[in-house]
């Protein structure tokens, strides 16, 4: 009934709903995992037996959690709580970060460590919050508190083959607090999510050759979804395809967002935005053209496998999520495709306003890039306009 009153208050011409780009309250617009794709295990044997699989090196090493936060208060302070994911079984014990279903923040809370580096990335990037840690202690830890040995997390990882094929995915959450703003919103905290891959290459592998020997038993399948018994039907020529597939498999990394590209009306050149050399000046009510440039590395070529136990090859596409405190954008998502390297070709457009108090309005536009798979990276953008 409520969703049923918002709708009609809004096609009525009662009810205005907010732009999606506009910052008007407390917004999380980037959670970013750097790398966002891990392995489980540093370097293991791809076809190895589960013994010399799981007697492999553990990929330990942390990775970096952190949040770009917005308000209408562009001096607004914040304060950062990260928790993770975790659900129950029939038994009701924990069995760790890697459900699909969210949890309640109560459960496994944890204060984050402020991190702000000192490289020239962190100075134009601007310093965030951040929460260092190992994702695959923290999944060890929950095995050997849940009881489950080796084949018990062999097992679990067939019980979907969407899971085993795309990785499982851990879930992390950030909540944001408003500590202190000169601007009153609705929002005073909001939770945040970011989800991180884990896809270990052996480890698929073990599964398969354990469903094609007939050790798992009876193979669950996907309601709905046409997926073979962990490729349990395919030729043993195609199954040689896989492995060899999963020996050479690149993990996904976070594209490189290298620099922002300005037009101003009336240019025939664009430049650089460097924000070491200050705000963007504006006067009111001019335009002004965006548009993020990565690095060529950042358009990844990569394979999945797909419901058929196929190799499907595929090209990342770049796409930019635009965020204004002021102002008007034309797009507030623009795309680039790896065969095009046009950049100016997925501009948007910011139009300064004209309705402000006084001489002058410091603003802020927030720009976040995303890669489809989990990698993401941003940029903030000072701007000064006058009258």
């Amino acid at each position: 009934m409520r969703r049923l009153l918002v709708l009609l208050l809004a096609t009525s011409g009662c009810f205005e709903l907010p732009d999606e780009y506009r910052i008007e309250d407390l917004r999380i617009v980037e959670v970013r995992a750097e790398p966002p794709e891990i392995p489980f295990f540093r370097s293991a044997p791809i076809g190895g037996t589960a013994e010399e699989v799981f007697a492999s090196d553990l990929a330990n090493e942390d990775i970096r959690m952190s949040v770009l936060t917005a308000h209408p208060d562009l001096d607004a302070e914040f304060t950062y709580t990260w928790f993770r994911c975790a659900r129950e079984n029939e038994n009701d014990d924990r069995v760790g970060g890697y459900g699909r279903v969210p949890c309640e923040p109560e459960d496994d809370e944890v204060e984050a460590p402020l991190v702000a580096d000192s490289d020239d990335k962190e100075l134009i990037f601007r310093p965030e919050p951040a929460y260092e840690f190992s994702p695959v202690d923290l999944l060890v830890n929950d095995l050997l508190n849940s009881g489950s040995d080796q084949v018990g997390f062999v097992g679990s990882l067939a019980e979907d083959p969407r899971d085993l094929f795309s990785g499982l995915r851990l879930n992390f959450h950030v909540r944001t607090v408003v500590t202190d703003a000169a601007i009153s919103v609705d929002t005073p905290s909001l939770d945040g999510r970011k989800r991180v891959v884990l896809f270990d290459p052996a480890i698929v592998a073990l599964v398969l050759q354990a469903a094609r020997d007939g050790e798992l038993g009876a193979v669950p399948m996907v309601q709905g979804v046409d997926i073979p018994s962990l490729c349990t039907n395919v030729s043993a020529g195609q199954y040689g395809t896989l492995l060899r597939y999963l020996q050479t498999r690149v993990p996904n990394q976070s594209p490189d967002y290298l620099e922002l590209e300005l037009t101003r009306e009336g240019a025939t050149s664009t430049v650089a935005y460097d924000p070491r050399q200050g705000p963007i000046e504006l006067d009111a009510g001019e335009s002004l053209l965006l548009a993020g440039r990565v690095s060529d590395e950042s358009f990844e070529t990569y394979r999945v496998i797909d419901d058929n136990c196929e190799l499907v090859e595929l090209d990342e596409t770049m796409a930019w999520s635009w965020f204004v405190v002021d102002g008007e954008l034309s797009d507030h998502i623009t795309s680039l495709e790896a065969e095009r390297r046009d950049f100016s070709g997925h501009a948007t457009r910011y139009t300064a306003p004209t309705d402000f108090e006084g001489d002058e309005l410091r603003t802020r536009i927030y720009s976040v890039l995303r890669d489809g798979r989990g990698g993401s990276d941003s940029l903030v953008i000072e701007v000064v306009v006058g009258r």
